[in-house]
This record gives C-alpha cells, sequence and structure tokens, in this order.
C-alpha cells in the first residue's frame, strides 16, 4: 500500500463505520482484519512506559436488560464469527428465525421464519417458541424462563447455548463506552 501513516482519529472513524454502530444500543461486533496486509486489529492499543491500555473502538453503550449473542462458526466462515449485542430494554421482544423480520437471522431451512421469542420479564429472560415445525428442542412447547445456568436448545439444526451471567461488581470497573 501507499499508506505509510494513518492518524488514530482517522483509523477510528474508519472502523466504525465498517462496524455499522447505530445509536439503538444494539449492534454487531466482529474483529476486523487490515485491509492491506490481513492482520487482525488489536483491540487495545498499549501506550507510553507505564503501558496504558486504551480500546481501539468505543463501543456503544447499550441500554440493559441485554443479551450477548456469539456466533459458533466453522473457522472458514471466520467472517461471520461476531458478538451480536441487543438490548432488551422497554419490554423489547428479541425475534429469532430466518425470516427477514427477525433480529437474529439464523440461515438454517429447518428453523421456522419466527421460530422463537426472548424477552426480559419480572428479572428473567424467558425463551418462547412460536409453535415452530420442529419445535425449540428441550421438550419445549411452553415459556420457560432462563437462569444462572446453562441452557442448551436446539433449533432445527441449530443449537444454542443460553446463559445468563451475573451482573459485574462495581469494583471490577465500567467497561468503555461511546458517550
Amino acid at each position: 500500500g501507499s499508506i505509510r501513516y494513518v492518524h488514530l482519529v482517522c483509523l477510528r472513524h474508519w472502523i466504525n463505520g465498517r462496524l455499522n454502530f447505530e445509536g439503538s444500543g444494539s449492534y454487531f461486533y466482529k474483529q476486523l482484519p487490515c485491509e492491506l496486509c490481513h492482520e487482525a486489529y488489536p483491540a487495545y492499543l498499549v501506550e507510553g512506559p507505564e503501558q496504558r491500555r486504551t480500546p481501539l473502538v468505543q463501543v456503544p453503550h447499550t441500554e440493559p436488560p441485554f443479551v450477548v449473542l456469539e456466533n459458533s462458526v466453522r473457522e472458514s466462515q471466520s467472517a461471520h464469527r461476531g458478538l451480536h449485542v441487543i438490548s432488551l430494554a422497554e419490554q423489547k421482544v428479541l425475534k429469532l428465525g430466518r425470516g427477514h423480520e427477525s433480529d437474529v437471522r439464523i440461515a438454517d431451512v429447518s428453523i421456522s421464519r419466527c421460530h422463537a421469542t426472548m424477552r426480559f420479564h419480572r428479572g428473567a429472560f424467558v425463551l418462547e417458541d412460536h409453535a415452530s415445525k420442529f419445535g425449540t428442542l428441550v421438550a419445549m412447547r411452553k415459556t420457560r424462563p432462563i437462569d444462572s445456568n446453562t441452557l442448551t436448545v436446539q433449533c432445527g439444526r441449530t443449537v444454542l447455548r443460553l446463559q445468563q451471567d451475573a451482573a459485574p461488581a462495581a469494583s471490577e470497573g465500567e467497561p468503555q463506552r461511546e458517550e
């Protein structure tokens, strides 16, 4: 390439444009590779003799409660690997399915267009099957809360592992967010 130096602000602006961060607090995050050398950009920059770590990209603030969904795909499909961060604030219902109106689209012909929904109700995440042809397997035909234990469910040929993590303690520090 012909570029020898790039301003950090310009690089951050370019990365934010590629990640398509919107103002909603819900987004898809994936590690981006450099278009010249194809190496992945680091998550943090290390500065000065005190080795201060600064995030390369400021992720948007997501209003709790929210879910983080990680794509677990084969290494050959690593371009599709990433994190879906979706806010369920204001009683939002998260739609899972293969239809265009789904919040999380799953490319699997054995999944219904609107297969299941997830919502936050009375302090718990709830997963509900929507009378899908093959069901959401854990012998699940009725609403089921997701507690702090891991719950593995199968939707068609797709396996989802759901786990509710406890809120971080105040002493652990606040993650870097965009204001």
